[in-house]
């Protein structure tokens, strides 16, 4: 085998290609051990109600059909209701209204609107992906194939969950966020107030705007945040649902700090893992959510310190993922927007302390098909969610120790310079 040519003409070009590969050959090790064992452990990467495919599309679709979401105390933002309302168009009433959503999945029609609903988010992450990457080598466009096969992107779409709307556009923002032409940058823009509007929680990739100082494009976009946030609620009966919102989303999470961890990767949830499952516990830790907090904080800091952006779109990304009460396994598709950056990033000065982020990324993003553990009555914990937890909670941590040295020897480097400069003067 030619190694010059698998790992690229320098050790920089190798490290990135070998994440992609990985990611690549665990997926296709993923699909051949479910040939071999007739799918045996093929859910074993998924939720655990293996009769619940797709469920996250069908179950929205009789309260937003009749315009009212918030009869049935959803928790979504009204915007990510727009999208299943229009989809619900394509439906049947007497469908929507009677049948079962489970039953929905045996007709054409609902079957057929769950297609297009999937189509378009992949559509549109393929393209920007595309354009992004189009003057680089044809090594950087297998991201695009590592994107799609995922083990987070897979679960994404087998739940079927609005979010691949909200990460498709937050796919844009990153793409054309920096783009030649200004009505690109616009549109990054626009995609970053969409992708909130869906799932709130991508506003924090606005701090990119703030940390690189674009102050009329942060308040374009908050305007814009604005919009999106608040127009979709007179979809739906005014902004007299958004208490509605808010309490059943206040109400959801505090249902999600026990040791009933299944599928959830946010910080508190993996704190939990740990203790479960190393350390015997059978009750969540008291300081979880605080620590959790305490951790985001610093990575936000942490984000304005370093000097790599890919680093920085790491940092926030997380905080995303960790910082929020519950964060399902789906959340980890995020990761994909910063590795884009590490992998089509033109840095050639990566260092021995990146290989941890590195390491992180394949963690995060490669699929391992092996069985799942019992480890108390209501949770069942695999292989995949201890790999991803803890890839998300090592990068984390060491995000802020990797800052913490670099910002060390930035000090040390500008005490010199001072001192360089005395002594000539001297």
């Amino acid at each position: 085998m030619n190694v010059k040519l698998l790992l690229g003409e320098d050790k920089q070009t190798g490290a990135r290609r070998i994440a992609v590969a990985a990611i690549l050959l665990s997926f296709t090790a993923f699909v051949l051990v479910s040939v071999f064992n007739r799918g045996a452990l093929l859910g074993q990467l998924f939720f655990r109600d293996v009769t619940d495919t797709f469920m996250d599309y069908f179950n929205c679709l009789p309260g937003v059909a009749m315009r009212r979401p918030y009869d049935t105390q959803s928790m979504y933002p009204p915007l990510s209701e727009v999208v299943f309302y229009f989809f619900s168009k394509i439906i049947p009433n007497d469908m929507l209204l009677t049948w079962d959503p489970h039953a929905m999945r045996t007709h054409q029609i609902p079957v057929l609107s769950l297609l297009f609903y999937l189509a378009i988010p992949i559509a549109v992450t393929v393209c920007s992906l595309y354009d992004y990457l189009k003057n680089g080598t044809a090594a950087k466009r297998f991201v695009i194939l590592a994107f799609l096969v995922s083990s987070p992107f897979i679960y994404l779409v087998e739940r079927g969950n609005v979010l691949i709307y909200a990460f498709a556009a937050a796919v844009v923002f990153i793409c054309y966020y920096d783009s030649d032409k200004k009505w690109q940058r616009e549109v990054a823009l626009i995609a970053l107030a969409v992708s909130a509007g869906i799932k709130l929680y991508p506003a924090v990739l606005g701090i990119l705007l703030v940390r690189d100082k674009r102050w009329k494009e942060t308040i374009r976009c908050v305007f814009y945040g604005i919009f999106f946030f608040i127009a979709p609620f007179f979809v739906f009966g005014g902004l007299s649902n958004l208490l509605v919102m808010v309490k059943a989303l206040l109400g959801n999470s505090g249902g999600f700090g026990d040791t009933d961890f299944n599928c959830k990767i946010n910080f508190s949830a993996v704190f939990n893992i740990i203790g479960v499952k190393w350390l015997g516990r059978t009750e969540a830790f008291p300081w979880g959510q605080t620590a959790a907090y305490i951790l985001s904080v610093l990575l936000i800091a942490a984000a304005f310190l370093t000097k790599k952006r890919w680093k920085s779109v790491l940092f926030l990304t997380l905080v995303m993922i960790g910082a929020p009460a519950f964060s399902f396994y789906y959340t980890g598709v995020f990761v994909l927007i910063p590795f884009l950056w590490f992998i089509a990033g033109s840095e050639k000065d990566l260092k021995w302390t990146d290989i941890i982020y590195l390491l992180g990324f394949i963690a995060v993003l490669a699929p391992i098909p092996l069985k799942a553990e019992e480890i108390t009555n209501t949770a069942q914990i695999n292989v995949n969610l201890q790999v991803v937890g803890l890839g998300i909670l090592v990068m984390a941590v060491w995000g802020l120790i990797d800052s913490g040295m670099d910002l060390v020897s930035r000090i040390k480097e500008k005490g010199g310079e001072k001192a360089d400069k005395a002594s000539a003067k001297a």
